[in-house]
């Protein structure tokens, strides 16, 4: 979302510039919230429940946000995904520091790196793939890796 949210609003939405930077500010705040009140949810339903819901929710809108591609539904979008995926990384994090089979600090680095690994990787796939399709299309994929979220779900329970 950092990378192409705006520019995503800009050029395929058609937003002015400054209304294209609130996708990415709706996003963060979304994000934040989420992240603020994760422990609580995560106490209610159960971190399988919450990761698997979140990145539904956060697949669905994102999808919403690019098919639709009206400005206040993308917009409303791009903060649905913040808030969705809010709460999967720590959720993640918090599994691995709990795994038995590996030592704590190892399997914390290795979900840190896998992190940042997508976080490296994706934009330029992103607009890689964007050079072939639209925007739009090349965004879905982040759509369609969630489904991955959703089938590895469990494994927070280790």
């Amino acid at each position: 979302m950092a990378d192409w949210s705006a520019v995503y609003l800009r050029r395929a939405v058609g937003t002015d510039p400054g209304l294209a930077a609130g996708g990415y500010a709706a996003f963060s705040l979304a994000m934040a919230g989420g992240r603020l009140t994760g422990d609580r949810i995560n106490a209610r339903f159960g971190p399988v429940t919450l990761v698997r819901s979140g990145a539904i929710l956060g697949a669905l809108c994102l999808l919403a946000a690019v098919v639709i591609s009206e400005s206040t539904i993308t917009i409303l979008g791009f903060a649905c995904v913040g808030a969705g995926f809010s709460i999967i990384l720590p959720i993640t994090l918090s599994a691995a520091a709990h795994d038995r089979s590996m030592p704590t600090g190892s399997a914390v680095a290795a979900v840190t790196t896998a992190g940042y690994l997508g976080f490296l990787v994706g934009p330029p796939l992103i607009g890689f793939a964007a050079e072939f399709t639209a925007l739009r299309w090349s965004l879905s994929i982040i759509a369609l890796l969630s489904v991955t979220i959703v089938v590895l779900a469990r494994t927070v329970l280790r």
